[in-house]
């Protein structure tokens, strides 16, 4: 018997003032939005990022989870990592240099060391402050206040770009951090070699130098002059007269586009400079190896790769996307299994526990990672035919989202004008005050919120301003009002970082790029479910440059980390290297598997090498089975090997808290049954072809109320059914 639906949403400590708490009243009258809200006065378990962003000359939602962010949340800034260069924003100007690879067992990093620094002469400054910025550079302005020092320095900084440009309305000094080897020195053009790097400084011809080579002041005649400074790859006078082209302009702003060819199967992604003479672009290896811009000889060593200088301004590349899923198809010989499990799972007192240490009432994340658990729950339930056990679920779902997407009381969403953010109350992992992990905890809410819009059109007409609000404090579109620009994405990079403020020596991270990609997922189910056609090729976007950064810089198979390097995969992603370990563990289990939860059916891009599946599952085996998160594991190697997996699992092993039984027998046994994920592109968005032997299945899933033609790259036809998934066999 199932126990009914007040039991299962609410018991004992969660069902004080709806979670465990008295209801705390709001006080100042909260902003509508259909049926659901937010609110604009911090909550009182809220801490809210610092009052003023160190910005000058520019208003609106502040950019967060950036590789320059630091810039924002201090007076000056950590250690930045833009590659090939790093700086810091220092009192005196700024320091920067090309760091050196290190590698351990522990990791590989690249860590800041200021070769140089500059600045001007008897110059100290107040704050460096953010006057301006691209999709992957950054202005930033040095000014002092003292009445005899009003004078400036104004630095332009990217991604990929071998220079920094500082314009200078005072004489300039530049220091070395040791006297360096000097292999050119003429008017307007400096080169240098420290520690084994190279360097070029550029400056107006008319200056004179005065021991700049050792460490004393490069001085001119004159004010409102531009230094350039550029990292070399070799100390060649005829590379450097190369550099020097480009060395007199900085770019003035930076744009990523993309649009989805669904018929070719791929995103085209298009990233542009505004340069006034050309530049040099540093790419790295998911723009090398998904373009076919002319590349020069000139290579750079980074933490992620080998990075090649392409003589352009402008970089299209083009990444397949190859689907997402609600549902793997149930493998008819395990359902009396699967019943079984299921009426296990709504036996249960609780559908959104505590999470480990928590002891009034779960957060964001907590409910965040139950409501993934139902969502995928919910088309196993329809599978099997347990009408009861799915409308269950599907009421929970729904209860618990309109309780956060209402504004009355706890739990609810706060929005911080400051700095543009949409805050749940009550969080964790730093989702206030730092701006971390929203990507993590919204993609949960999305999923959800997308299957209850599949099956519940009328719900999502009457909440769906909510979820927008949710999708645009991750993935707004440029120019929104109340949100930055793609928070949850590095456009150059490729994928998203998890700290709002990057106030780290080792620069920003990304620990669970899984999780950013659920996210990508969730919205692509969403935006299908309701119709969004802009909505649908942003999420198709995130997913496919998102998944392919995983295998280019999380997984040894992407052929990208270094030769010494002794593991299979990273845990954390530094902007400096990679790390084997996590936040709160180095269990390696934990270091592999927290790139992979939550596992659904949008992460099938994760066996796209069965041989590199089998050989990361046992590097991260501690003992001869998994015991740290065994479900987790277990549905990792399934990916390659269902039938061991199968061999391993058993209904006694504990479920990771996202996790549920029902879950891991559907997919193991799914997978056994018609095979691991191929990797041919269809012109739908739901779609993946899984293969067994000679056997191909094809499956397209169709939220729509009308019948769907898909067709896949290798000729096959399906006619994907209204409301639900289609499997189409081959021999």
């Amino acid at each position: 018997m199932k126990r009914p639906l007040a039991l299962l949403l609410c018991t004992g400590v969660l069902c004080a003032g709806a979670l465990g708490v008295p209801a705390a009243p709001v006080q100042v009258a909260p902003v509508g939005l259909g049926a659901g809200g937010y609110v604009t006065e911090r909550p009182p378990n809220i801490i809210d990022p610092p009052d003023t962003p160190y910005r000058d000359a520019w208003e609106g939602p502040v950019p967060t989870n950036r590789w320059w962010s630091s810039l924002l949340w201090t007076a000056f800034s950590e250690p930045i990592y833009a590659g090939p260069l790093s700086y810091q924003a220092r009192p005196e100007g700024l320091a920067l240099g090309y760091p050196t690879l290190e590698v351990d067992e522990t990791g590989f990093q690249m860590p800041f060391r200021a070769d140089l620094v500059v600045g001007m002469t008897d110059f100290t400054a107040d704050a460096a402050r953010v006057v301006g910025y691209g999709d992957w550079t950054v202005a930033v302005r040095w000014e002092s206040e003292a009445p005899d020092e009003a004078r400036a320095l104004r630095a332009t900084l990217g991604q990929g770009l071998p220079y920094a440009y500082l314009e200078l309305d005072g004489p300039a000094a530049i220091r070395f951090r040791e006297p360096p080897e000097v292999w050119h020195d003429a008017p307007g053009a400096l080169g240098v070699t420290l520690g084994g790097r190279h360097y070029a400084v550029f400056y107006p011809g008319a200056w004179t130098l005065s021991g700049a080579s050792f460490g004393g002041p490069l001085e001119e005649s004159g004010a409102g002059a531009l230094v350039s400074v550029a990292a070399l790859p070799e100390a060649d006078e005829a590379l450097l007269t190369r550099f020097a082209r480009y060395a007199h302009h900085p770019p003035t702003d930076s744009r990523a586009s993309w649009r989805w060819l669904p018929d070719e199967g791929v995103v085209e992604v298009t990233l542009t400079l505004t340069a006034p003479q050309g530049a040099l672009m540093g790419l790295y290896p998911l723009h090398h190896k998904h373009t076919d811009a002319p590349l020069t000889e000139l290579h750079y060593e980074t933490p992620r790769g080998v990075m090649t200088l392409a003589e352009t301004d402008r970089v299209t590349l083009r990444l397949p996307y190859r689907g997402v899923l609600p549902v793997l198809p149930l493998a008819a010989e395990a359902s009396e299994a699967l019943r079984a499990l299921l009426d296990d799972f709504m036996e249960q007192e609780v559908f959104f526990p505590l999470f480990v240490g928590q002891t009034r009432m779960p957060d964001s994340y907590a409910d965040g990672k139950s409501l993934g658990k139902l969502a995928a729950l919910l088309p196993i339930a329809e599978q099997l035919g347990d009408t009861e056990a799915a409308a269950a679920l599907l009421e929970a779902l729904k209860e618990r989202l309109e309780l956060w997407f209402t504004p009355e009381s706890l739990p609810l969403l706060y929005y911080n004008a400051t700095w543009g953010a949409l805050i749940a109350a009550p969080t964790s992992h730093g989702l206030d005050h730092s701006l971390n992990d929203h990507a993590f905890h919204y993609g949960y809410f999305l999923q959800a919120a997308a299957s209850v819009a599949e099956r519940d059109p009328a719900w999502a007409e009457t909440w769906g301003q909510v979820v927008a609000l949710l999708i645009r404090d991750v993935a707004a579109p440029r120019g929104d009002p109340l949100f930055p620009f793609l928070r949850a994405l590095d456009p150059y990079l490729g994928h998203g970082w998890a700290s709002g403020s990057g106030m780290y020596g080792r620069g920003n991270n990304l620990e669970s790029s899984s999780e950013a990609v659920n996210f990508a997922a969730g919205l692509i189910r969403w935006a299908d479910a309701v119709g969004d056609a802009a909505l649908l090729e942003l999420g198709v976007y995130l997913y496919a440059t998102q998944t392919a950064a995983v295998w280019e810089y999380w997984l040894a198979e992407g052929g990208n980390f270094p030769a010494a390097y002794p593991h299979t995969a990273i845990g954390i992603l530094w902007s400096d290297g990679g790390a084997y370990t996590t936040w709160w563990t180095s269990d390696p289990e934990a270091v592999h598997g927290i790139n992979f939860l939550p596992v659904t059916a949008s992460s099938l891009y994760l066996g796209l090498a069965p041989d590199f599946v089998r050989r990361n599952y046992h590097h991260m085996l501690v003992g001869t089975r998994p015991h740290y998160w065994p479900d987790i594991a277990l549905s990792y190697l399934a990916l390659a090997d269902p039938d061991e997996a199968l061999a391993l699992w058993s209904p006694e092993l504990r479920p990771e808290f996202g996790e549920s039984r029902a879950r891991v027998l559907h997919w193991l046994t799914s997978l056994r049954r018609y095979g691991g994920p191929e990797p041919i592109t269809a012109n739908a968005p739901q779609t993946a072809v899984l293969a067994k032997g000679g056997a191909r299945t094809y499956l397209a899933y169709n939220p729509s109320g009308a019948p769907r033609t898909v067709t896949f790259a290798d000729g096959t036809v399906l006619t994907a059914a209204p409301h639900t998934l289609t499997v189409k066999e081959t021999p």
